[in-house]
């Protein structure tokens, strides 16, 4: 039977994921977001449309705009694509 390469060990892609969550956490802090802002760009980071964040964070759909709108001036972003790449910097 050949001798076939295994897969690098799923503990090496855990860690990274975890590096990752651990940047874009700290990162949240350091624009200085408030913790329902920081729970609302959880949920853009997962790709939530604002109807299913208003529905997650029992909020109207106004209060998620002006979230967004005042997460964007404190990540100097126009755009959700922009923040996201923002906050994932390793700085």
């Amino acid at each position: 039977m050949e001798n076939l390469e295994t897969e690098p060990p799923l503990n090496g892609i855990v860690s990274e994921i975890e590096k990752n969550i651990h940047i874009f956490e700290i990162n949240m802090s350091l624009f200085k977001l408030t913790t329902r802002e920081k729970q609302v760009v959880r949920l853009v980071r997962l790709g939530k449309m604002f109807k299913e964040t208003t529905e997650e964070l029992h909020i109207v759909e106004r209060t998620v705009k002006k979230h967004v709108e005042n997460i964007f001036q404190k990540a100097a972003a126009t755009n959700k694509v922009e923040l996201l790449h923002k906050i994932m910097q390793n700085h």
